[in-house]
């Protein structure tokens, strides 16, 4: 092979890692960390360069080179095809990541590793966790939502604390509520695809019907819990504003699930990219915000 083709399969494993796209999770590491009380420092801003770059980047790497998906994946509507330089990618990334980890302590190093554990679990063939719909639901809630949640906290607590903390604990339910919920429907433009693959998600096994059903009851009980903490730790302008907001992405979400099954490919894609990036960016805005004001109801 020669050096231009290397190039260009290095080239396309850093497309698929889809940093852009981390956007859309960046809230649970944020919400993780302001549920601390702790101000931003050197730790905080190492813990999400590690988090965001080379955690979640590697595992969309990963993914995707087993996948080999021809059409669009989040963030990506035409993905370039995988090679060997995807995988390359995808195990540096986890391999610096992992390295970096150990700046922040052993309780963050726990959670990596365990991070990377699901992301393999979730897409290698010989397990394929991904192809179960409720195994993958679980893994994506755990994995995603509760462990992206606790590296949050970790750069401002102990785990310690994550473990004797009420709010720690319902912070983590509701990240990881939150994160259940929403993963199904970016399944929804990807169906004939997992389903030629011969990959059971939720929603070739239950329908973008069920899909829907599923994300406004879990979506519906994380907006609770984040509303229950954001009045009692901050103020009630705050949690009246964010019961509004859940209650608009709830009908947004009732909205597309009557367009979809009408829309095209590109329609569906943008909507349902237009939906989680949306979110991503709103909720990153309020926790960006909150954090940076810097007052500390916990003590």
């Amino acid at each position: 092979m020669g050096l231009r083709a290397v190039t260009e399969d290095l080239k396309a494993g850093l497309i698929h890692l889809r940093l852009h796209f981390s956007v859309v999770l960046l809230p649970l590491f944020l919400w993780g960390f302001l549920l601390t009380g702790r101000r931003p420092t050197s730790a905080f801003g190492l813990g999400l360069l590690i988090v965001h770059v080379f955690l979640y980047g590697g595992a969309n790497a990963f993914n995707s080179y087993f996948d080999r998906d021809e059409g669009p994946i989040g963030g990506l509507y035409r993905p370039p095809p995988v090679s060997g330089g995807t995988l390359a990618v995808a195990l540096f990334c986890k391999a610096a990541g992992l390295l970096l980890s150990l700046c922040l302590g052993w309780a963050f190093v726990g959670v990596y590793l365990a991070f990377v554990v699901l992301s393999v679990l979730y897409s290698h063939p010989r397990t394929r966790w991904k192809a179960r719909p409720i195994r993958s639901v679980l893994t994506v809630a755990v994995g995603q939502g509760g462990l992206g949640f606790l590296a949050g906290w970790l750069c401002g607590r102990s785990l310690g604390e994550a473990l004797t903390t009420g709010r720690a604990w319902i912070g983590m339910a509701a990240a990881m509520l939150f994160t259940a919920g929403l993963y199904p429907v970016t399944q929804a433009y990807q169906v004939s695809e997992d389903a030629r693959r011969g990959d059971r998600t939720f929603v070739v096994r239950y329908g973008l019907r069920g899909a829907f059903r599923l994300a406004r009851v879990l979506l519906g009980l994380a907006g609770c819990l984040l509303v229950s903490v954001v009045a009692v730790s901050f103020t009630v302008y705050e949690a009246v504003g964010l019961a509004l907001y859940v209650g608009a992405g709830l009908y947004v979400l009732s909205r597309l699930e009557r367009t979809l099954p009408r829309g095209s490919l590109r329609t569906n894609y943008r909507a349902v990219m237009g939906l989680v990036y949306g979110n991503g960016l709103i909720f990153t805005a309020y926790l960006a915000v909150r954090i940076g004001l810097g007052t500390n109801p916990f003590g």
